[in-house]
């Protein structure tokens, strides 16, 4: 597990999670400000899953098949699950910059607002190429593309993206129960990034065994 600490992508995993502590100290940002660029992150997961279903090689025949009915579906699922995933978490952490219930162009436009007024365009990239040195050293180069199943990886992101934001959300009540206190939204990030770099090991540790997934 030691090797998997010192990866390219590992390391990638660690600084893009760091990046949002400059919001933190320097930008004013609190628990809902983490926590929309958290969710925002769900996005380039579902993205990167969608490429890793488009490569994958494991399983046998009839993938190709597969693959025509299981990517739309996991882009309606998981774009559904995302947008209730949205709804609460401007429900319950929007405070004041909450307007109701928003419907999917409503909760976009929110989101689009947002992202330009807390500055989260750069943290943004930084999550996104941090899941794109993954996808490019693992998946394409570390050939792990070999071992993904169409039918496994269609429900694989669920259960890292629901044990991350458990996590986040459990540092957010703390975070606001202290008045947002700076040192309340680093253990938020602290929270964050021991989820994300558990989540990786364990995937390489999966394919390390050379198990399909």
């Amino acid at each position: 597990m030691r090797r998997h600490l010192v990866t390219p992508a590992a390391l990638a995993l660690v600084l893009a999670n760091l990046v949002p502590l400059i919001g933190v100290f320097w930008l004013g940002w609190d628990a809902f400000s983490l926590l929309l660029l958290f969710w925002l992150e769900n996005l380039i997961i579902g993205f990167f899953n969608i490429l890793r279903m488009l490569v994958a090689r494991g399983g046998g025949d009839h993938q190709a098949a597969k693959k025509i009915f299981m990517i739309p579906f996991f882009t309606v699922h998981y774009g559904g699950f995302t947008f209730a995933h949205g709804v609460m978490l401007f429900s319950i952490f929007a405070g004041a910059r909450n307007t109701g219930l928003p419907d999917i162009p409503g909760l976009a436009g929110m989101t689009a607002a947002l992202v330009g007024e807390l500055h989260l365009g750069w943290p943004l990239l930084a999550l996104c190429t941090s899941h794109g040195i993954s996808f490019v050293t693992n998946s394409l180069l570390g050939g792990e593309y070999k071992s993904y199943r169409v039918d496994k990886l269609l429900m694989r992101p669920y259960g890292r993206v629901i044990i991350m934001h458990i996590a986040v959300l459990l540092g957010a009540f703390l975070a606001q129960a202290t008045g947002n206190s700076r040192w309340a939204l680093v253990i938020l990030v602290g929270l964050k990034i021991a989820v994300d770099l558990r989540g990786h090991l364990a995937e390489r540790r999966v394919f390390a065994a050379g198990e399909t997934v």
